[in-house]
């Protein structure tokens, strides 16, 4: 599906690695994905410079965008491409494109003023995820219920963005700059 950024100085800091500037192993990356509950039976994964190559059968779009994420959130990892993987697509362009503009204020449904205003809404690192989710890069001062007020005008919605990260999230208040988090459509 895509070719996702990460920072790669900052995540999880992996045992079997040279740190920041080597990436981990596939072996630590695997292990990484099993100790969070993750499957990755059936999963490929090759390592090239900073960039982790995932192939093999995923069961749903959840799954394939919380894989990318975990593996893309350890230290070493710039960037996931998924492009092998099966499986967890999108349910449909139509179902994409109705998710997309139910994120768009009133009002903005032409192409111009939406495309100005997704811009003016997202001043944040904002990628689309391979399941239709948002990824979105914490900025130093965020919390999720700050993340939660910009992205769905409600900071009370923060647990729907703390239940879509879990496992990788143990705790809705331990979050650091430079994580990628997923963002549902709501």
């Amino acid at each position: 599906m895509g070719l996702f950024n990460f920072l790669r100085d900052v995540g999880a800091k992996l045992s079997g690695h040279g740190g920041a500037y080597s990436a981990p192993t596939p072996e630590a990356l695997e292990a990484e994905l099993k100790r969070l509950g993750l499957p990755a039976d059936g999963l490929s994964m090759q390592v090239e410079g900073d960039t982790v190559h995932l192939s093999g059968q995923v069961r749903d779009a959840e799954t394939r965008e919380k894989i990318v994420l975990a593996v893309g959130n350890v230290e070493g990892v710039g960037k996931v491409d998924d492009g092998g993987l099966q499986g967890g697509e999108p349910t449909g362009s139509l179902a994409g494109a109705v998710a997309s503009m139910s994120r768009l204020p009133a009002g903005a449904a032409a192409t111009q003023a939406a495309g100005e205003a997704v811009h003016a809404a997202s001043p944040q690192p904002v990628e689309q995820g391979p399941g239709g989710s948002l990824f979105y890069t914490v900025q130093k001062g965020d919390t999720l219920s700050a993340i939660a007020k910009q992205h769905y005008g409600n900071a009370n919605a923060y647990q729907a963005i703390f239940e879509a990260n879990r496992p990788m999230l143990a705790q809705p208040d331990r979050i650091y700059p430079g994580q990628v988090l997923r963002i549902p459509p709501r």
